[in-house]
């Protein structure tokens, strides 16, 4: 990841977790078949010799083996082991925080390791768009898929923004949460829900609210919010007051 600019206060970590060991050896591992399989008994997904944390559980190993590995399957390019898949997401990260200007080399093998030791221990996650895109530049560099990215407003500019671009994993996207504004009128209202289809196909998170990041007082006082694949009911849209 590549950003403009460098942070001046650089950030100290200090060692909580891990006591100086490597956390990818000091977890136990086994291998495993991931398989899922639909409501007839038929498997519809199913990844063989898996490395995976002792402790973690059979739906764990699935949903992760076979929505976040990178690679066709049966592949040479297919990862193999969730810590190949940790290694690729903490390698990227721990790279921009140096480049950043967050970290010395001290600070950053130690938030490696702090980092790397909550995933594997399953103490906290990322969301789904880091472990689809975060890393990947190291199996694609050449990749030029358009994502949306925290980068230079314009060419040569010093502004960031948050840019679409065609920059395949260089510049990954992270976050699949978007605020849409939305007024009164009804041509407004459907381009909002042609927005929301779209952002749903590509399963982001979806809000609605005003340019100036406030969310629109709706009936009863709620927000319109969704999670993933989950969706909306239209009629939220249609019923909402808005103000």
């Amino acid at each position: 990841m590549s950003m403009k600019g460098s942070i001046v206060n650089q950030i100290e970590v200090n060692r909580y977790f891990t006591k100086g060991e490597d956390p990818y050896t000091a977890i136990k591992w086994e291998e495993r078949t991931a398989r899922i399989t639909n409501f007839k008994g038929e498997v519809i997904f199913e990844q063989k010799g898996v490395r995976v944390p002792e402790c973690w559980s059979v739906t764990a190993t699935n949903i992760v083996v076979s929505k976040y590995f990178y690679g066709k399957l049966e592949t040479a390019e297919r990862e193999t082991g969730v810590d190949q898949l940790v290694r690729r997401v903490v390698k990227t990260i721990t790279a921009a925080g140096i480049a950043q200007g967050y970290f010395d080399n001290e600070n950053a093998e130690i938030f490696a390791n702090e980092l790397a030791f909550l995933l594997l221990n399953q103490y906290g996650a990322f969301n789904s768009p880091v472990w689809f895109n975060v890393g990947c530049d190291q199996y694609e560099p050449n990749a030029q898929a358009g994502s949306w990215h925290w980068g230079p407003m314009y060419p040569d500019s010093t502004l960031m923004a948050t840019v679409h671009g065609a920059t395949g994993y260089k510049n990954p996207q992270c976050s699949a949460c978007f605020i849409n504004s939305v007024g009164d009128s009804m041509e407004e209202i459907m381009a909002l829900a042609r927005t929301e289809a779209l952002l749903f196909k590509d399963h982001f998170t979806f809000e609605v609210g005003d340019p100036s990041g406030a969310f629109f007082p709706f009936d009863g006082g709620i927000r319109i919010f969704t999670l993933g694949e989950v969706p909306i009911d239209l009629d939220l849209i249609h019923d909402a007051s808005f103000h």
